[in-house]
């Protein structure tokens, strides 16, 4: 009885481990995903244009915390009128020289094949990351758009790969369509 009762107690104990080692595994997947999507973003957001952030303040400045609550009570005249504003303070911002540019897009490249490289590696040991076949946030996977900024270089092996998970009903419809439409030239045709 002594026996039984040990052999028990090892058993729920290991089994207790291997899930926990389970977790471990997805939650370091998770922190890869969510590193993927920051770093998706890391020089782009050097290169937006001011516009949006000009036109929250002066969103704000009327008293709204949120543009949500500001689309639902004001007219489109209105919009357009702060949009104006808006675009008026950000032409007199000055302009990023193109060679600034230039070089902070060759960093973001950099990290978008990186990150195009190690997408497609997950690709073809998990298949498309969603939320069937990971326990990561969805808010982690709906940001996962690494492919609409990948290299030419990369588009025959895309290509293969989406097709073949769109077809596994592991890519959504939507994705599918937005990654097509980068290697085909971002035409906007099917989107």
């Amino acid at each position: 009885m002594k026996n039984i009762i040990y052999i028990i107690s090892v058993i729920i104990t290991f089994n207790g481990f291997a899930q926990d080692k389970d977790v471990s595994i997805d939650s370091l997947f998770c922190k890869k995903i969510k590193k993927i999507n920051i770093n998706d973003q890391k020089y782009r957001k050097l290169l937006q244009d001011p516009f949006f952030k000009v036109y929250d303040s002066v969103v704000k400045s009327q008293g709204f915390d949120n543009l949500r609550e500001y689309a639902k009570v004001t007219s489109k005249s209105d919009m357009l009128k702060n949009g104006r504003i808006a675009r008026k303070i950000t032409s007199k911002l000055p302009k990023m020289p193109q060679r600034v540019f230039d070089s902070i897009m060759d960093l973001q490249i950099i990290e978008d094949n990186k990150n195009t490289e190690l997408l497609i590696d997950i690709i073809n040991k998990r298949g498309y990351p969603n939320v069937n076949n990971c326990n990561c946030p969805p808010k982690e996977l709906n940001f996962l758009i690494v492919f609409r900024h990948s290299q030419t270089k990369y588009f025959d092996e895309i290509r293969t790969l989406i097709e073949h998970e769109y077809k596994a009903k592991r890519l959504p419809e939507k994705k599918y369509k937005l990654f097509l439409d980068h290697i085909n030239g971002r035409t906007g045709k099917g989107l």
